[in-house]
């Protein structure tokens, strides 16, 4: 049982990656001072939830802060008191750790998530994945044996997406003053015909000539289905494979079509392709 590959995909920037880097239409990355946030208006509980159908640990997420927030990651070791006894009664850990070939005290989980959480709500059953893998920690007695280290958290705060990070054992918030528009498109001769969704957050991490890949950040099924009809009215009405959670076609230069929507994340990947 593994996890979906968007959940885990790392993360935390939201291409915010390589801190000061140039925004993607041009433009260099901002820097100017990220607004403050109080740890404690970051609620989180782990929990047993279903991802995928599979019953397995999760954590609920409520958002207090002032801004949204677009990704989190939430990372636990084994707390003081766990012994390396603890830890081998939890088959799972134990089996794990011998087929890493690695020491069981050197355990760990995270919760990861680029669920677009607004301020004032709440997001559960966000799946947590065992020792920096792909797959999801199952045992949620394991938990009581660990306790938090870090949480890395990216929001958006006047159009643009910030990071930060807090260290539970120095009780300290750390800012990351370089920011990226959080709405970011193209203006190429391919995506000329593309219709530009409507959303808090869009990344773009490829625009060329040739082929444009971008994602979609907090939006449902109902907005993939009417962003699917928006692409249609634009012409893309050939060849047409259309699924629950995916939909491909051709304009009329036979350009290439691929949509997904992945509704643990409330995201949609577009990847469009020259012919």
């Amino acid at each position: 049982m593994k996890a979906a590959g968007m959940a885990v995909a790392v993360m935390l920037a939201l291409c915010l990656a390589g801190c000061g880097s140039a925004d993607s239409n041009g433009g260099s990355g901002a820097s100017s001072k990220a607004p403050e946030i109080d740890i404690e208006d970051v609620g989180w509980e782990l929990d047993r939830g279903k991802v995928d159908g599979y019953r397995v640990v999760t954590v609920d997420v409520e958002n207090n802060t002032p801004y949204d927030i677009v990704a989190f990651s939430l990372s636990f070791v084994p707390s003081d008191e766990t012994t390396d006894e603890d830890l081998n009664d939890i088959g799972e850990l134990k089996e794990k750790a011998r087929d890493m070939d690695e020491e069981i005290e050197d355990m760990t989980f995270e919760c990861i998530s680029e669920r677009y959480i607004k301020s004032g709500e709440k997001a559960d059953d966000l799946g947590c994945t065992l020792d920096d893998t792909i797959e999801y920690l199952t045992s949620y007695s394991a938990t009581k044996l660990f306790e938090p280290e870090t949480l890395d958290i990216s929001y958006v705060a006047d159009g643009r997406i910030y990071s930060a990070e807090y260290d539970y054992n120095e009780d300290e918030m750390d800012y990351d003053d370089d920011s990226v528009k959080a709405v970011k498109w193209s203006d190429s001769k391919l995506t000329s015909n593309l219709p530009k969704p409507d959303a808090p957050v869009i990344t773009v991490d490829d625009d060329s000539e040739d082929s444009f890949t971008a994602d979609v950040y907090g939006v449902d099924n109902a907005f993939f289905e009417s962003y699917i009809d928006a692409c249609k009215e634009k012409g893309y009405t050939k060849n047409i494979n259309a699924y629950e959670d995916s939909f491909s076609a051709e304009d009329e230069d036979g350009n290439s079509l691929d949509l997904s929507y992945y509704d643990t994340d409330n995201q949609i990947n577009i990847s469009l392709t020259k012919k």
